[in-house]
């Protein structure tokens, strides 16, 4: 993918490129940078054994339901915070642009300089997935909320877009990027609830595109190993 070149202008430590027409990323590692300065986060890192994110269980790494957000909200903010910088409406995260930071934090924190690739692709995923549910989720009604760690995301977006955020027009950039909408959001225990058809409907999308690429990757995990054990001419 070839730059465009570094667009003027700055804000704070912010500067900003054009990847693609009309597709604006953070300037490269600042992402990387913000997560590899926040304790916590390295903290987080090396507790997880070298994966950024944490997953209800292990047959739900990569699902992503509120459940998984609320045990991301660290890793969330810092994330949403930078998108929030230089894009002016609530699109979703370029996963090519989670790919680099991610992989330059993983080569930060690791033993030699090295991150492993199933878990730089699980992050990078998890981030962007996890991002537009919480896009998603932004305008249910807050007060139902179960978990209050919650609003600090919602804080965040609604700093960087506003309460009335204007739509996006679509972008034909090939990156999956997704657009938030409103979505329902279940009542707390004990109160009225609300359709929640549209967020169910919308988990199991992605929990399908988990598990197939799940799929895929311990299809390609086998085909490495054969090629290690060959022997060499």
């Amino acid at each position: 993918m070839a730059d465009e070149g570094p667009e003027s202008g700055e804000e704070g430590r912010l500067r900003v490129r054009r990847t693609r027409s009309r597709l604006v990323w953070p300037d490269d590692g600042l992402l990387a940078s913000a997560f590899e300065e926040d304790n916590g986060i390295r903290t987080l890192y090396r507790e997880n054994r070298g994966h950024l994110l944490r997953w209800p269980s292990p047959e739900l790494v990569g699902v992503a339901s509120m459940k998984a957000l609320a045990l991301n909200v660290q890793v969330l903010a810092i994330a949403l915070r930078i998108w929030g910088q230089v894009t002016p409406v609530p699109k979703g995260m370029s996963v090519d642009w989670l790919k680099k930071d991610v992989t330059k934090l993983h080569e930060m924190l690791s033993v030699g300089g090295k991150g492993k690739t199933v878990p730089v692709y699980v992050d990078s995923w998890g981030i962007k997935r996890l991002a537009t549910l919480a896009m998603r989720r932004w305008k249910s009604p807050i007060a139902k909320l179960r978990d209050s760690s919650l609003h600090v995301l919602f804080d965040i977006m609604t700093q960087a877009w506003g309460e009335e955020a204007a739509e996006p027009e679509p972008e034909n950039d090939g990156d999956d990027d997704v657009i938030a909408e409103e979505d329902a959001y279940p009542a707390a225990e004990g109160g009225s609830g609300v359709a929640e058809a549209p967020a169910a409907a919308a988990e199991d999308t992605l929990d399908a595109e988990i598990q197939a690429t799940q799929q895929q990757l311990q299809i390609l995990e086998k085909l490495v190993f054969k090629i290690l054990a060959a022997p060499q001419l």
